[in-house]
């Protein structure tokens, strides 16, 4: 695997949110007039080459494949879309987006806004820039595991860090350098509804907190530090960055 789903979607993501625009036979290899030229296929294609910063054609093993072919050769591949998982390839004939989760997909296209752009799956929700996709399918390059498991206690702790005044950051349950960004420093005798939510995760991984209390006592002083022994973290007892990313799994 050459990286995980989380990781492929926080990349699409940076693409979308620069400028861009739609090119057939690009991957992220091209700009004109400051845009970076992508097409759909190129889109995953590109980013596993390592495109836009310093990428290499075919490298990684990553086959130079259309999105007809690339949809073939994808795992678990299905008509039923109340399953797919975020990472996941989306596609119709002759053309293929990537799933970010809640409903929404990224693609490089020359509808709309003639780029990569984030569009609505119309399969799951409704809104704007709707297209309904024919299947969906897990790509043999992106690790999948545990993907979904933790989603929404990413998105709950999204939500919480923003309601505090720690970030700014979409809900989407998907864990990046923003949400990274945006966890709090948890000191030993922390207290609130942050510390409830590690206490929450930590249980859920088998270190016992006790009760879920939001107060960073003995028991959960004793998990905190288990866990970073485990990780091979400093034990401290302190949440910091290194165990946040741990906590998160990126």
């Amino acid at each position: 695997m050459i990286m995980t789903a989380i990781q492929l979607v926080e990349k699409v993501k940076s693409v979308a949110n620069s400028a861009t625009e739609y090119k057939l036979g690009t991957f992220g290899n091209k700009k004109t007039n400051g845009k970076t030229q992508w097409d759909c296929s190129g889109l995953l294609k590109g980013i596993l080459w390592g495109y836009p910063e310093n990428g290499k054609y075919a490298s990684n093993g990553v086959l130079d494949q259309n999105a007809d072919t690339i949809i073939s050769n994808c795992l678990n591949v299905s008509n039923d879309f109340s399953n797919i998982e975020v990472g996941e390839i989306v596609w119709i004939e002759g053309h293929m987006g990537i799933y970010i989760g809640n409903g929404y997909v990224i693609e490089a296209t020359p509808k709309w806004n003639n780029g990569v752009q984030i569009t609505t799956c119309k399969n799951i929700s409704n809104g704007q820039k709707e297209r309904k996709w024919l299947k969906h399918g897990k790509s043999p390059y992106i690790e999948y595991q545990q993907v979904d498991n933790i989603d929404n206690w990413i998105a709950r702790l999204q939500s919480e860090c923003n309601n505090q005044g720690f970030s700014n950051q979409d809900v989407d349950g998907i864990a990046g350098t923003v949400t990274l960004e945006g966890c709090p420093l948890l000191l030993n005798k922390s207290q609130g509804n942050i510390t409830a939510i590690v206490q929450e995760r930590l249980n859920n991984l088998g270190y016992d907190c006790g009760e879920i209390d939001g107060i960073n006592g003995n028991n959960t002083q004793k998990a905190i530090k288990s866990f970073q022994q485990d990780n091979g973290l400093q034990v401290d007892g302190i949440v910091g960055k290194n165990t946040w990313k741990c906590l998160l799994k990126i």
